[in-house]
């Protein structure tokens, strides 16, 4: 008799059904597992029965938070797993996900999951959470969680945890949804004269906007890629202070990759942490991540530099400005 998963859907908004066959011996009763989103007084309790079997102290104001979304699970009516998610700007965060002890090892941890990815399917940053060290950290890596950074204490769990990042394949650098290479930056001397060029070529101008330094730019679009035209008027009287921060690098021409990360990490400092441990240290970073806006997006920035020079850009959004609050860049 199998004894695989056999998923027939959503019922609706709160229920996630799963009917499983059970072992020989069990009369082939079907188990009935589903996972809902708390709502009543009756859900918080059974959610409370299973959190404090874990061991961990009711985390009551996480609960009541406003961004939090309480789930349980249940087995033929019985609680069996409870989850807390907690949604930021850009991120959710995996607060809490504990199975009862008599029901660990049996998959109840893996399904809560499955329900969950649902749950954060919209997101448009990461999905992490802050794994006790230990078997916390090995369940989570199982099902594809990848350390970031450091090990820190948690004072609400009373443990040292370490951050952990569902990892996200790197996929076509256009889309907003994705972890990959987010654009490449162009030094051009007229930027009527390129977007020309690069519009007979077939892309397209998406956005424009002015650099901190007030030179104007612009987001051009096309051919499976995103290209950033960066204006440097030669004759400014500003000629000789951008030809000495250029020394390196010509002029005009090829600027720097960039690479959006948003879907990789919840910040940063933390992603920065993970490279320096893949890389032994030897990471050489320009300096701590800062943030700007840039057009209608929030952005947190740093730059790195590969072994020839090249600087390599990082980006990760932080959040949206309405349109109606920003100005129009007039060129």
């Amino acid at each position: 008799m199998s004894t695989a998963g056999d998923y027939y859907g959503l019922t609706g908004e709160e229920d996630f059904y799963v009917v499983r066959d059970l072992a020989e011996g069990d009369e082939g009763l079907a188990e009935d597992v589903r996972v809902v989103v708390c709502r009543t007084a009756d859900d918080v309790r059974d959610a409370q029965m299973i959190w404090e079997n874990s061991g961990r102290p009711w985390d009551n104001d996480s609960v009541q938070d406003a961004s939090a979304t309480l789930m349980v699970l249940r087995r033929n009516g019985t609680p069996v797993a409870v989850a807390l998610l907690l949604r930021e700007v850009m991120n959710v965060c995996i607060r809490a996900l504990y199975v009862h002890m008599s029901m660990r090892g049996r998959g109840y941890g893996r399904r809560m999951m499955e329900r969950i990815l649902m749950e954060a399917s919209p997101l448009d940053g990461v999905l992490y959470v802050d794994a006790e060290k230990g078997i916390d950290m090995g369940f989570y890596s199982i099902l594809g969680f990848e350390k970031l950074g450091k090990q820190r204490f948690d004072e609400r769990k009373q443990a040292w945890t370490v951050r952990m990042a569902l990892r996200q394949p790197a996929v076509s650098p256009v889309g907003h949804g994705s972890v990959g290479l987010h654009h490449t930056s162009i030094r051009v001397s007229n930027m009527e004269r390129s977007l020309a060029f690069y519009g007979m070529l077939g892309l397209y101008l998406t956005e424009k906007f002015h650099t901190q330094g007030g030179l104007r730019a612009c987001y051009i679009e096309g051919l499976g890629t995103r290209l950033e035209l960066v204006e440097f008027e030669l004759q400014s009287t500003a000629k000789e202070e951008v030809v000495a921060i250029s020394r390196r690098h010509p002029l005009i021409g090829f600027d720097r990759l960039v690479f959006d990360v948003t879907k990789a990490c919840p910040d940063l400092e933390s992603f920065l942490e993970y490279l320096q441990s893949r890389s032994g240290g030897a990471l050489t970073v320009s300096g701590p991540p800062s943030q700007l806006v840039q057009g209608c997006t929030v952005l947190s920035v740093t730059t790195v530099t590969d072994p020839d020079g090249v600087p390599v850009e990082f980006i990760r959004r932080d959040g949206v400005i309405p349109r109606s609050l920003t100005s129009k860049p007039e060129w």
